[in-house]
């Protein structure tokens, strides 16, 4: 039986944090296209055209929230899996993210380090 590949976009106008979840997910098995974007607006017109199964999301984009986004996607694609990661980790952020949708919500000073071990499960629970 052959594994279907994971598609993840990664949302973060941080290139340094960008690279960092690259470097964490390049040795996982079964992930095939791993998008980057930095924007809103880059990050709506991913969603239209891709079909995703896990986007990481920051919350603070130069020019637009997370959150939008966060909306937008479980409108387009309530499919996909959405991991919040973020600096800011209010109480209030968080309970927004979930009750918008949100899987996960992970802090990048924090919670970095769970990622890979993450979307292997998330992987694992899609494949049964």
């Amino acid at each position: 039986m052959k594994t279907k590949k994971t598609i993840i976009l990664i949302v973060e106008d941080s290139l340094p944090i960008a690279v960092r979840i690259f470097t964490l997910l390049e040795n996982l098995p079964d992930v095939g296209l791993v998008l980057h974007s930095v924007s809103s607006a880059e990050t709506l017109r991913v969603i239209k055209q891709t079909k995703l199964d896990i986007v990481l999301l920051d919350i603070n984009l130069q020019d637009g929230n997370g959150i939008d986004i966060l909306k937008q996607l479980r409108l387009l694609q309530p499919e996909s899996k959405v991991i919040m990661l973020t600096n800011f980790t209010t109480n209030a952020y968080r309970d927004t993210c979930f009750k918008l949708g949100a899987d996960y919500f992970l802090d990048k000073s924090n919670d970095f380090e769970r990622i890979p071990q993450i979307i292997t499960d998330l992987q694992l629970v899609s494949q049964n």
